[in-house]
């Protein structure tokens, strides 16, 4: 019977993370749908370094330097241009870093910042639709929302729920599992984000 219980309770938060999904892309859909771009920094800034990045990766070096900024710029040392962000690096394996995925990569650290304050919220109450609400206003709120051009803010914001209910947990419980999940949760926040 228990574990009947345990997979209706992971169908309905896996229901919870689709609903939390398609509202992300239908909330932000000019970038989901490709009709508007993010701006300023965020193409002036972000995209040139992320482009050199993946450029860098897909020559099979690792991007420490980059002669095309500023006529040489120590690529690793900056925390903002994204070569510690593994999301970013995985991305750049598979592709030169383009528009696209960096609208792919802002539309991801919306949706972890919803899952992640599902996560968080979960450790207050099991009502799945105050969750889902508490997860839908943190994802579609105006800090994230207003951020648009500054995509390691919202990488930090969407780190930030997973880092407090690790470590909620581990204050909680104890256990050693919780304090390295809670590490973990440190490290995107981070890299991806800015210190």
């Amino acid at each position: 019977m228990q574990l009947f219980l345990l997979k209706n309770h992971s169908r309905n938060d896996l229901k919870c993370y689709c609903i939390l999904f398609v509202v992300c892309l239908l909330a932000y859909w000019p970038l989901s749908f490709g009709v508007f771009s993010v701006k300023n920094d965020a193409i002036n800034y972000f995209l040139p370094f992320r482009f050199n990045i993946s450029s860098a990766i897909q020559n099979g070096e690792f991007p420490y330097w980059s002669p095309f900024i500023y006529l040489g710029y120590p690529l690793h040392g900056d925390m903002q241009s994204g070569v510690w962000n593994p999301i970013v690096l995985l991305l750049s394996l598979f592709s030169k870093y383009d528009l696209t995925l960096f609208h792919i990569e802002y539309l991801l650290y919306i949706f972890l910042s919803g899952s992640g304050m599902y996560l968080l919220s979960g450790s207050v109450t099991r009502i799945k639709s105050i969750r889902l609400f508490a997860a839908l206003a943190y994802m579609l709120n105006g800090y994230i929302f207003g951020s648009g051009q500054f995509v390691n803010w919202v990488a930090s914001a969407a780190f930030v729920p997973f880092v407090l209910h690790f470590y909620l947990r581990f204050l909680t419980t104890g256990k050693r599992s919780a304090a390295l999940k809670t590490a973990i949760s440190c490290w995107p926040f981070l890299v991806c984000g800015y210190p």
